[in-house]
């Protein structure tokens, strides 16, 4: 926790910091937006609606699937994500006049496919930083994490079921994957091995997909044929494997103000931070 603790304290300094000298007339100051890599190009944009019930009821977040369909690179993340990366890439990298990152920024926010009712902080990277490989990016309260994986990709049992959805004839198919049992929905006519999350490798792109409790459903809302550049956010991660970043979370969940009191412990000096009540915590991957 010492490293967590580390970085929690320095966004909190930078924070106040920044807080402090905008106070004093923020169009005169200038700040990076974000910092990102441009890795890929995609030239294709497959958009899905994913509820987690038990952390957001029924409200949707709207998610993005970028693919680089003949180079093989894929990046998964809420349109929230997308659209604050693409805002980055737009400004170069380059300070700007913190009026400005603040209009664009509430420009974003109205956006109602950006609107977050969860906390869909991750992003997944597949085929990425070489073929066979993924990278998963997540964070827990102000800590970054960068998790290394080999792509493994569901065990899937082809079923005879069909049904029509968006005007596709579908197949069914079924898996166990990270300890959830799946069942999706597939259309042979649309001939990519894409899916939501990690939920692809079938013969058709996945337009369905739900877990046995219920609490986890994806449903694909469209296409968009266009060349987009896929990137990277840079910051501070820390490497960990995704277990240890799964098991940070379900602390954070279980009392917030426990977790942000130990985050922000140093030495002698403790932060009066009271207890908080247990929240609903259903990631997609159990381990």
């Amino acid at each position: 926790m010492t490293a967590m603790r580390n970085h929690y304290l320095r966004a909190l300094f930078f924070l106040t910091f920044f807080c402090l000298f905008s106070a004093g007339g923020s169009a005169q100051r200038k700040m990076v937006y974000y910092y990102v890599d441009r890795i890929g190009e995609g030239d294709a944009l497959y958009y899905y609606s994913y509820i987690n019930t038990p952390e957001q009821g029924e409200q949707p977040c709207v998610m993005v699937l970028q693919a680089d369909e003949e180079g093989g690179l894929q990046r998964f993340g809420s349109v929230k994500s997308y659209l604050e990366d693409s805002l980055a890439y737009a400004f170069g990298n380059e300070p700007q006049e913190t009026r400005l990152l603040m209009s664009k920024s509430g420009e974003l926010r109205r956006n109602r496919e950006a609107f977050d009712p969860g906390r869909t902080d991750w992003v997944i990277l597949k085929n990425y930083p070489k073929e066979g490989s993924r990278v998963v990016l997540d964070k827990v309260l102000t800590d970054k994490f960068r998790s290394d994986e080999t792509d493994e990709a569901p065990r899937w049992t082809l079923g005879s079921e069909t049904k029509e959805i968006g005007g596709y004839l579908c197949k069914q198919a079924s898996a166990e994957f990270y300890g959830r049992k799946w069942s999706v929905w597939y259309a042979p006519e649309v001939s990519v091995p894409y899916g939501p999350w990690l939920l692809g490798d079938l013969p058709g792109l996945v337009m369905e997909a739900v877990d046995e409790s219920g609490d986890h459903t994806f449903s694909l809302l469209r296409i968009e044929r266009r060349d987009t550049p896929i990137l990277y956010r840079k910051t501070d991660y820390l490497e960990a494997e995704r277990s240890r970043v799964l098991e940070q979370q379900k602390q954070y969940y279980r009392n917030r103000g426990r977790y942000a009191k130990g985050a922000l412990s140093e030495g002698s000096y403790t932060t009066p931070v009271s207890d908080s009540p247990e929240l609903p915590f259903s990631p997609l991957r159990v381990y």
